[in-house]
């Protein structure tokens, strides 16, 4: 996950099987560090957090939420009973008459 915004560039770094609540954010200033070299997240945390909530309302907008999907969101389950149920649904029938 990450965002870049007026020269300023956020990332989460995730490790799988790990809550996306744990992951490690890092900021950088691309103008003044463009390799990326200089993590400056505990240096700027407004900053931080402002390009935090962008990308949030970024991924909202776009309808990618749940970050991992709904089985590692804790808001339910892929394979669970209902996710079958409404596989198993009959949604359209076509029929050659």
């Amino acid at each position: 996950r990450g965002i870049w915004h007026d020269g300023w560039k956020v990332v989460a770094w995730h490790r799988p099987g790990t809550q996306f609540e744990n992951d490690e954010w890092e900021l950088y200033h691309l103008d003044d560090d463009y390799s990326q070299a200089r993590n400056l997240a505990e240096e700027y945390p407004q900053k931080l957090r402002e390009l935090q909530d962008m990308f949030m309302v970024q991924a909202a907008q776009n309808k990618v939420l749940p970050i991992g999907g709904l089985k590692q969101s804790g808001w339910g389950r892929e394979s669970g009973q209902q996710a079958v149920d409404n596989y198993l649904e009959t949604k359209t029938v076509c029929a050659v008459l």
